[in-house]
Formats: C-alpha cells, sequence, structure tokens
C-alpha cells in the first residue's frame, strides 16, 4: 500500500489536477475487509474524483462496500460496470471479471449494457477494463481472456458507435502498449513494486508510478509515465 499512498501524495501535487483518477483494478491482493479500509484510507485522500473497477483479485461485494462512491453497480446484475461523461470522451468502465478463473470475461449482459451506452453518445470512447483484450506479447502468457471470441464480439460492438480513442487495462503485472481495434491500448503495472513483472520500465520499475493521460482536441490520446517517488 506504500507505493499507492505516494501516488495519492503525488497526484494530490500536480500543478494541474487531473479530471479524474482510475484505479484498473486489483485494488487489493487478497480480497480482504482490512485491505480495503487500508486502500480507502489512502483512495480517499485523494483531491481529484476517482473511479475504479474490480480485478481477480478484488471481490465486487466488498469493492462496493469500501469505495460505494468510486464505482457503480450495473443495475439487476453483479457486475461493477458503469459509463462517465466528459467534454471529450465518454468513458466506459467495464467488468471484465469471471466467476470461473483469474483470466477476463465478457457475457452477453456486459456485452449488451456497453452497446446500450454507446449508442446514447455521439462522443469518442476510452474503455477501461482489468483484462486485456489484447495479446501481451512480452508476458509468458500473452493472453488473458478465457475466450477469444469475447474480444470478437467487443470490436463488432465497438465498430457500430463512435470512435475508440484508447484501451486501458491492468492485470498483466507489466507496462505494455500497442494497438487494438485501431486505438491505443495499454496495460498498468502492478501498483506494489515487489509484484511487477518484465523490465520495461527503465529506471521507474522500482518506484511508484502512474500514468498521465491526455486527450487533445481532435480526440487523440498522449500518455506520461510520471514517477511517484525518487529513480534509482
Amino acid at each position: 500500500m506504500a507505493a499507492l499512498g505516494a501516488c495519492v501524495d503525488h497526484i494530490n501535487q500536480m500543478e494541474q489536477a487531473p479530471d479524474l483518477v482510475v484505479h484498473t483494478g486489483d485494488v487489493v491482493h487478497n480480497g480482504t475487509e482490512i485491505e480495503y479500509g487500508m486502500a480507502r484510507e489512502h483512495l480517499a485522500r485523494l483531491s481529484a474524483p476517482l473511479k475504479v473497477i474490480p480485478g481477480n483479485k478484488d471481490r465486487r461485494a466488498e469493492l462496493l462496500a469500501a469505495l460505494p462512491n468510486m464505482c457503480a453497480q450495473l443495475p439487476g446484475h453483479a457486475f461493477v460496470q458503469y459509463v462517465a461523461d466528459f467534454d471529450a470522451a465518454r468513458l466506459m468502465f467495464l467488468d471484465t471479471v469471471s466467476e470461473t478463473s483469474n483470466k477476463g470475461r465478457l457475457c452477453d449482459v456486459r456485452l449488451a449494457h456497453l452497446d446500450s451506452v454507446l449508442g446514447e453518445t455521439t462522443k469518442p470512447v476510452v474503455l477501461f477494463m482489468h483484462h486485456p483484450t489484447f495479446e501481451v506479447t512480452t508476458a509468458p502468457e500473452p493472453y488473458q481472456f478465457e475466450e477469444r471470441a469475447d474480444a470478437a464480439r467487443l470490436k463488432e460492438v465497438l465498430e457500430g458507435h463512435p470512435p475508440l480513442i484508447a484501451i486501458l487495462a491492468g492485470h498483466m503485472h507489466r507496462h505494455f502498449e500497442t494497438r487494438w481495434a485501431g486505438a491505443p491500448a495499454l496495460t498498468m503495472t502492478a501498483g506494489a513494486i515487489d509484484l511487477r513483472k518484465g523490465n520495461e520500465l527503465g529506471p521507474l520499475q522500482g518506484v511508484p508510478y502512474y500514468c498521465v493521460h491526455d486527450i487533445s482536441g481532435s480526440g487523440a490520446l498522449v500518455t506520461s509515465l510520471v514517477a511517484a517517488g525518487p529513480q534509482g
């Protein structure tokens, strides 16, 4: 949790506060009430608005109880999936958690909800999800969805709606950047430094860091990596 606290402190000191901070899942490691309490203490200190989505390490009910103002449940279902609008884009927070494995899943209910909320806007779209729908080629097991058909169906949904600006994910415990469905796609590594894998971050590998995403007036995404502690 120390790295999380360092990132919160650093974000609070930014000269220009972000419009939104997003945690892309695995808010805690073991899903315990004590862990969620510790995470809540750090995250509640953020001066900027915060949204979270569940990861495979999270428990949906506990996440909703601990951070009720930072996520939302899909009405009538257990999924923590919702939407938020900003001037530059509609942000979609997808629940990719599976009930049967640590890998990703997108069922009919979640895809239908996405299709519906994207059909209500003309704004470009940013997707936040825990599991990447794309291959992370630097990982020993590059693909982390249960079924490739889920990613194909997601692409079909996206093709019928406003342009996709980016897909921003977590889960892989390593930083990785590529393109998917015609847009930039990125995985954020673990916040906990001892859980990180790979060496793509160079001097940032061993320090707390976060990504700053800026959407330009033309709808292009620019990503910067920011150290929240001294670099070795």
